[in-house]
């Protein structure tokens, strides 16, 4: 069936898209909450829980820098559990909740994302998206294994 596609895509590129769809569709829970598989690399230090509040914050510094033999952490898994929240991962612009000036990603209620940049861990920050509905957060950090 995939040799007769008219598209010009060879076999191989054909089950690779396939199986990408494949994989979206298993990961996705019908709800517009993508799910995901953890493929973070290192060693796991800690997990923790922070809440998000009407003012942008960080992770805890202490639970991402200088956590094994002074490394910083090369990875993070970032859950939210309650209620929807803003995030930026550059550094250079920070997230906001305001009336008429949303800015950030949102991570809703149930979804997560995993970071495998030390400078997007060290640059996540966070706030409520929307003023008095604090989010929780359960983030782990993964460090180099040694």
């Amino acid at each position: 069936m995939l040799s007769h596609f008219e598209g010009g895509l060879s076999q191989g590129t054909l089950l690779i898209i396939l199986a990408s769809l494949i994989e979206a569709e298993l990961l996705h829970d019908g709800g517009g909450i993508m799910r995901f598989a953890t493929q973070t690399s290192g060693k796991a230090k800690i997990t923790w829980k922070q809440t998000s509040t009407n003012t942008a914050a960080g992770l805890t510094a202490a639970n991402i820098v200088g956590g094994i033999s002074g490394q910083n952490a090369i990875g993070a898994l970032i859950t939210c559990e309650t209620n929807d929240i803003r995030y930026t991962l550059d550094g250079a612009n920070t997230p906001e909740s305001s009336a008429g000036d949303d800015f950030g990603h949102i991570m809703p209620a149930g979804g997560g994302i995993i970071l495998d940049d030390p400078g997007q861990i060290q640059n996540f920050a966070f706030i409520s998206k929307t003023a008095g509905s604090a989010g929780v957060l359960h983030i782990s950090s993964f460090f180099a294994k040694l």
